[in-house]
């Protein structure tokens, strides 16, 4: 009898000892749609996702944003190349995926072709971007354009200038007019030098080109912070960490007009 207790004992333990403990993530952003399969419901910022979840995207495209205390951020999607499969254990897509969002440190006197290198850039508000005159001089002669296409129409703007600063607005470099339809549906943009009323011009980049208002992006830096409030980064640490989260989000933003913007808004010094 006592030999069937203990082998009892032994089977209860090793099935409770080798449950291995779930990591769970706190949902930071979410672009396109998902949903928890065991719950059907769609997943929702703030949400707690745990590492034997599925998860069901709608699309291929579909991004859900997560974040823990003790592992970091990570980007939850689709890492199969089949439309087709579109639901994933998120233990399984945490060890796919190639690479977390670390925090970044970042140059603030940079000249313009580090300055939009990468494939997305984003402009907070209008964006007065001062620029080398050594190199990229801006006068009667020499401009900044602007070409993408808008429907069957191809369009090249003269980026607006003052002196040695660039300015970029989103009514001034997407005109209704010209083009009717909605900027995010544009798809990317050619930065070019140009010699005005010549075809000589030097290619800066193409890139996806985001607006967003200062509205917005405070809007998800303070959800951000909600969730890391008990990380105890100090605070060059956490402007580093919130521009490598922002950038994640919309495209590369301007370094020192991101420091500058989040000191000031949440006293960061």
């Amino acid at each position: 009898m006592p030999k069937i207790f203990l082998m009892i004992f032994l089977v209860a333990f090793l099935r409770v000892g080798f449950v291995y403990p779930q990591d769970c993530y706190t949902v930071l952003k979410i672009k396109g749609e998902a949903e928890v399969e065991k719950t059907g419901k769609a997943v929702a910022v703030n949400d707690e996702l745990c590492s034997n979840d599925n998860l069901i995207f709608k699309d291929a495209k579909s991004v859900v944003v997560v974040h823990s205390t003790k592992k970091g951020r990570f980007t939850l999607k689709p890492y199969k190349a089949s439309k087709n499969e579109l639901v994933y254990l998120v233990d399984d897509i945490i060890r796919n995926s190639t690479s977390t969002l670390m925090t970044k440190s970042f140059e603030f006197d940079i000249p313009v072709m580090p300055e939009f290198s990468g494939n997305r850039y984003c402009v907070v508000g209008t964006l007065r971007l001062p620029v080398d005159p050594v190199s990229f001089p801006m006068n009667e002669k020499f401009c900044f354009t602007l070409n993408y296409v808008c429907g069957e129409k191809n369009i090249s703007v003269d980026i607006p200038f003052s002196c040695d600063t660039l300015i970029l607005d989103k009514d001034n470099l997407f005109n209704k007019e010209d083009c009717p339809v909605n900027t995010e549906d544009i798809g990317s943009v050619s930065l070019f030098y140009t010699e005005k009323n010549t075809e000589n011009r030097k290619l800066i980049n193409r890139f996806k080109l985001n607006f967003i208002s200062e509205d917005e992006l405070k809007t998800d830096i303070d959800n951000y912070l909600k969730i890391v409030k008990n990380d105890e980064l100090s605070a060059p640490n956490l402007i580093n960490d919130l521009y490598s989260y922002a950038n994640f989000l919309y495209g590369k933003i301007n370094g020192e007009f991101f420091t500058e913007w989040v000191s000031k808004n949440y006293n960061l010094n």
